[in-house]
C-alpha cells in the first residue's frame, strides 16, 4: 500500500507529562535491536458516508446506494525507525484478529529484540490474553494519551486512505449512475 508522505505536527492538547512518561518508559527499558511502531486499528467501508453531492440547477440529486456496503478492518503498524508499514486485512475487529496481527508483526520482526508498540487502549489491546501473547512475543505495548490522535501517525495514513477511498468509491458511484450500473465495485476494489 502506497501512503502519503508523513508529516509531523506539533501535539496538541495532549499532557506534555504524559509524553515526557512515555520517552522515559522506552529510555528505561530500550535495549540494542529493539523496534519501536505505532499501532492502529481502523474500519474501511468501500462508499463511505455520503458528505455532499452535485446535480444540475433544477434537477433532483441521484444517490445510488449498493444495498450492501463493503466493509474490511485494516490492522496497521508502522516502524517508526524505517518508516516501513505493515497492514493485516480482515473482515472484523476483534480481540482474535487484534492477536494474529501481533503474531504477524512478530514473524516480520523476528530477528528484533522487543518490539515496542505505540497504541491506544482499544479493548483488543488491553485484553489479559492479549497482553499474555504479547508477553510471550516479546511485544510491549505503551499507551498513547487519550484523544490524542495527533501523535500516532497510522491515524494521518489512515485519514488520507480513507479520504482517497472517498474519491475513488464517489467515482464509481458517478460512473454507474452515468452508465446504467456498468462499472463493478468488485473489480474496481480487492478487499
Amino acid at each position: 500500500m502506497e501512503a502519503a508522505p508523513l508529516r509531523l505536527c506539533r501535539a496538541r492538547g495532549s499532557s506534555g507529562a504524559e509524553k515526557r512518561g512515555i520517552i522515559r518508559r522506552l529510555k528505561a527499558g530500550w535495549h540494542r535491536g529493539d523496534r519501536l511502531l505505532c499501532l492502529d486499528w481502523t474500519l474501511l467501508r468501500l462508499f463511505p458516508p455520503l458528505r455532499a453531492t452535485w446535480a444540475l440547477k433544477g434537477t433532483q440529486a441521484v444517490v445510488p446506494i449498493t444495498g450492501r456496503n463493503a466493509k474490511r478492518v485494516l490492522f496497521g503498524a508502522i516502524d517508526l525507525g524505517s518508516a516501513r508499514r505493515m497492514v493485516l486485512i480482515r473482515h472484523r475487529a476483534g480481540q482474535a484478529n487484534a492477536q494474529a496481527f501481533l503474531r504477524a508483526l512478530r514473524r516480520r520482526y523476528r530477528r528484533a529484540g522487543w518490539l515496542w508498540l505505540l497504541s491506544d487502549r482499544a479493548s483488543a489491546h488491553t485484553a489479559p490474553q492479549t497482553q499474555a501473547l504479547a508477553d510471550r512475543l516479546r511485544i510491549r505495548f505503551v499507551w498513547l494519551p487519550r484523544q490524542a490522535p495527533e501523535l500516532s501517525p497510522m491515524d494521518q495514513l489512515w485519514r488520507e486512505l480513507k479520504r482517497l477511498v472517498g474519491l475513488v468509491s464517489g467515482k464509481i458511484l458517478l460512473a454507474n449512475s452515468l452508465f446504467g450500473g456498468a462499472v463493478k465495485v468488485s473489480s474496481a476494489f480487492r478487499l
